[in-house]
């Protein structure tokens, strides 16, 4: 118990944080249980996001909500301990404004570019596409919700090993990421849409933000 003690003080408010987190994913996985087994089985099967799709207000039910809203709030944690890692800061300079500006940029980034992607749908008459990529990018970020959460969780109460865990945590990442490119290409491919679109797709919408948040984050932390 000491040792649980010791770890928690001074991180108070990343605890608090993890638990919005572990609370919102209890929620959706006891009163939407089937939303969730159907978020978690597309990850790695695309005909499962097929099928979810087909349903009704697929993006407004309250489960795939409750599955994004854990993914916005768990993100910018993740992602200040993983600079912090990769830029070799004090873990003990993280303040809840750092939090509050990866946050403010991970929405931004997301809400520009589901703004980009719904118009280029509608200027390639592919809303298909969109419902589908849409829904495709909700599955993997519940996934990485739950990545983030365990490699947050270990680097709280297994010190030791930080720099293997933040390894292992950026193999995973990349591999999660990558997987989304290509199905988010063949699924392009698939419904036979012009290459263009799907060249202006990769650059605009997957490769470019990463390329401008990693910029004013970095700025940020300099």
């Amino acid at each position: 118990m000491d040792v649980i003690a010791n770890t928690v003080k001074g991180y108070e408010w990343e605890i608090i944080i993890l638990l919005v987190f572990i609370f919102s994913i209890a929620v959706a996985k006891a009163y939407y249980p089937k939303r969730f087994i159907q978020v978690l089985k597309s990850i790695p099967l695309g005909r499962f996001a097929a099928q979810v799709i087909r349903e009704e207000k697929v993006y407004t039910q309250r489960g795939q909500f409750l599955l994004q809203f854990s993914f916005f709030i768990i993100a910018p944690l993740f992602l200040i301990y993983l600079s912090h890692h990769i830029f070799d800061i004090a873990f003990t300079e993280v303040t809840i404004l750092d939090y509050l500006v990866f946050f403010g940029c991970i929405l931004i980034a997301y809400f520009i570019k589901t703004a980009i992607h719904f118009a280029l749908s509608r200027f390639f008459n592919a809303m298909d596409i969109f419902r589908e990529y849409i829904f495709n990018v909700f599955s993997i970020n519940a996934g990485l919700g739950l990545l983030f959460a365990v490699i947050l969780i270990s680097q709280l109460f297994i010190t030791n090993h930080n720099a293997t865990i933040y390894n292992i945590a950026i193999i995973l990442t990349c591999a999660l990421f990558l997987f989304r490119l290509v199905r988010s290409g063949y699924l392009i491919v698939s419904k036979n849409y012009p290459l263009f679109y799907g060249f202006l797709y990769l650059c605009t919408l997957e490769i470019l933000p990463l390329v401008v948040i990693f910029k004013i984050l970095s700025s940020y932390l300099a």
